[in-house]
């Protein structure tokens, strides 16, 4: 912050929920992620078969939800095919495919494999903010709802993420803050499917009643 800041805005989100089917650790292996169809990366891989969870196949997509114990919120991983290993900047999960996929979740019996990971990122959203629209912000907008400083702008919009999945469960934070400155002027019966998710894929932390993402994230390297 420098001399001319006026307020921080925060907004944070922290979540530590447990597995509603934990991964037992001793089946935890080391099994390579593919991060194209010639380069490949040993990892720790989570291991189990569930007997009843939520699991989709949408054209080349597939997608399981793993719930958690007691809560409304689920995180749902989802998996290109393997064609889109050696084009997966082009691979881009858009709301209608994410609706679609959630739409189509049901209960079944699946063999799941999914790297441990954890990611820890910092952002500058004011660029891609003002590419989308809301640059009038960040020069000459009215903020009198909130200040009755005429001369309030933003000057950022940073956003701080920790996301960690391993056998137990899911840590998640999240806070963004914006910096204002004043201006110098059902029951499964059918087959065992598999969910082996080594190679790049999304994962949505969302919220089950209306499926809002709450945190959106693709991985792509261990």
């Amino acid at each position: 912050m420098s001399p001319s800041t006026a307020m921080v805005l925060v907004n944070a989100i922290y979540i530590n929920s447990d597995w509603k089917h934990q991964f037992k650790k001793e089946k935890t292996q080391k099994k390579n992620f593919y991060l194209s169809k010639k380069e490949k990366l040993e990892t720790d891989f989570m291991i189990q078969k569930i007997k009843k969870i939520k699991y989709a196949e949408i054209n080349s997509y597939s997608a399981i939800e793993m719930e958690y114990v007691n809560s409304d919120f689920s995180l749902l991983f989802i998996l290109p095919d393997e064609s889109s290993v050696d084009n997966i900047n082009e691979v881009v999960l858009t709301s209608e495919r994410y609706n679609r996929i959630c739409n189509s979740l049901r209960y079944e019996e699946v063999h799941i494999e999914i790297p441990k990971f954890k990611i820890e990122s910092s952002f500058n959203l004011s660029q891609m903010l003002k590419q989308m629209g809301m640059s009038s912000a960040f020069s000459n907008a009215d903020f009198s709802g909130i200040s009755q400083n005429n001369n309030l702008q933003i000057s950022q919009v940073l956003q701080k993420v920790f996301f960690e999945v391993d056998e137990t469960g899911t840590e998640a934070a999240a806070a963004t803050g914006m910096v204002f400155y004043t201006t110098a002027l059902t029951q499964n019966s059918g087959p065992t499917y598999e969910f082996i998710a080594n190679r790049p894929f999304f994962y949505v932390l969302k919220e089950n009643k209306y499926n809002t993402p709450l945190f959106i994230g693709q991985f792509v390297k261990p």
